[in-house]
């Protein structure tokens, strides 16, 4: 059975969540580091909004990744 392939903004939106996580930031946090308000990462988070380039790259400097990253698929356990 094939499953669905994420959309661009889901992948962002998974892969935020989990590099905060990771690093152990609250979203708050993220926001403050990446110069964001905390409602545009809630929604960025919640895959309800396509963030812009600039905003990519404020993501991946905060999360210390490439904008790249953000946009890939996750690794299959």
């Amino acid at each position: 059975m094939a499953t669905k392939q994420q959309s661009s903004r889901e992948l962002v939106a998974t892969n935020v969540r989990r590099l905060r996580e990771a690093k152990g930031l609250s979203q708050s946090a993220l926001a403050r580091r990446s110069k964001l308000r905390p409602a545009r990462l809630s929604l960025i988070e919640g895959a309800k909004h396509d963030p812009q380039c600039e905003t990519l790259d404020r993501l991946a400097k905060a999360l210390d990744v490439t904008p790249a990253d953000l946009l890939e698929p996750p690794e299959k356990s």
